[in-house]
């Protein structure tokens, strides 16, 4: 009788172990899956892939805010009231710079103050003129796209711009593609008659419907050609 007592006093407790075991294992794998998940939820909301995301770095999401990353100047330049968009103009790939390469490209002449838009057949697939830097702010060479933000804010907070392509490093901020910025109103800062001439402080400026066809083209590490 003692020993019936014994086994079941073991049995109970060999019961009662396994059960403490169990819940044990059960608290574990909650804390475990809150970890996991918060992990996650971290790296999605902090990471390249979140909203909080460098954009000085290589960043390549449509979605990502407005960005403090432009270098157009406002204050001395007049605003313009907004015009009809204009289409790229026709062309053909004997109209390309000399010396600009061959391949898939974007080619950028500073002189002329105009972009082609090349695929890898050496096709010409757009060509239009642009406003570059007033100053010699971009140097000859070849260049990499390096960062793409849908939303940009000019340097000093006076414009906006949209559809910005990234591709050099200037003193002051990073030099690329985009379309025409706008004030606090929503007026271009340029009209589109003063393409073809350099009218910003740093970057080039296009159309918006032409930053859409570079946007579409220029993904991270497309080559940008700059001639003079």
């Amino acid at each position: 009788m003692a020993s019936h007592r014994r086994t079941s006093s073991r049995h109970r407790d060999g019961a009662t172990t396994w059960q403490r075991n169990a819940a044990l294992l059960g608290r574990g794998g909650l804390l475990l899956a809150t970890f996991l998940v918060t992990g996650i939820i971290a790296v999605v909301a902090f990471g390249p892939w979140g909203e909080n995301a460098n954009t000085s770095a290589y960043a390549d999401d449509p979605t990502l805010p407005v960005i403090s990353d432009g270098i157009d100047d406002l204050a001395a330049q007049l605003a313009v009231e907004p015009g009809p968009e204009q289409q790229s103009e026709p062309t053909s790939s004997a109209d390309v710079p000399r010396r600009s390469g061959s391949g898939r490209r974007v080619v950028f002449d500073i002189s002329g103050q105009r972009v082609w838009i090349i695929g890898a057949n050496d096709k010409v697939r757009s060509t239009y003129r642009v406003s570059g830097s007033r100053s010699e702010n971009l140097s000859p060479g070849r260049y990499r796209v390096f960062s793409r933000s849908r939303h940009a804010v000019g340097f000093g907070g006076h414009s906006t711009m949209e559809y910005f392509v990234r591709f050099a490093r200037g003193k002051n901020s990073n030099i690329g593609f985009h379309d025409i910025p706008v004030d606090g109103s929503g007026k271009r800062i340029q009209s589109f008659d003063a393409l073809g001439t350099p009218q910003s402080a740093g970057c080039i400026r296009q159309r918006r419907s032409d930053a859409k066809v570079m946007w579409r083209f220029a993904q991270m590490h497309t080559r940008v050609v700059v001639v003079a």
